[in-house]
């Protein structure tokens, strides 16, 4: 299965679908299966300003987005697009892990104390609240996909989603 996806990427790059510039250069240099996580708050509001959440949670985002700004070029000529939505965001590095629970606990530890805060921000503007877990497995060393009830619990008590994107690399 790997090898299949792996040469579906390889036909995608060539033929142009796929640039070269989407893919984390650092990639190359893993040596074990990464995992990040992510926290992400937004919303499609015109009027929003993601700097409402810095301003009242008192932490500084590792990414802000305002909707209908341009995104960053990757690379020279690229069509660069604009945000269609608002959004405050929060990652963990990547690190070397075989569990997944790490980094969520990272996040929810950082936030935990602010989750009232939270939970009045999504309910005056009808934020979205998601985690996102990114996974780049190396050499089919999966990690462990066990969440422990209090990253459940501190997710359902936001009303939040939860995202997997997997990456596989031999």
């Amino acid at each position: 299965m790997n090898e299949n996806i792996h040469r579906c990427l390889a036909i995608l790059k060539k033929e142009g679908h796929i640039m070269s510039s989407l893919f984390d250069p650092t990639l190359i240099e893993m040596k074990k299966t990464n995992i990040k996580a992510t926290f992400s708050i937004s919303n499609y509001d015109d009027d929003f300003d993601p700097n409402i959440i810095t301003s009242r949670l008192k932490i500084q985002p590792t990414d802000l987005f305002v909707k209908g700004s341009l995104r960053p070029q990757i690379q020279p000529g690229q069509y660069r697009g604009i945000y269609n939505r608002n959004a405050w965001i929060l990652k963990t590095e990547r690190k070397e892990s075989i569990e997944i629970k790490n980094q969520l606990l990272e996040l929810v530890n950082v936030l935990k104390a602010k989750k009232e805060i939270l939970i009045e921000l999504k309910n005056t503007f009808d934020l979205e609240i998601d985690f996102g877990i990114v996974i780049y497995i190396l050499d089919g060393n999966t990690p462990a996909s066990y969440l422990p009830k209090e990253i459940i619990r501190f997710m359902a008590d936001l009303d939040a989603g939860i995202d997997f994107d997997i990456y596989v690399w031999n």
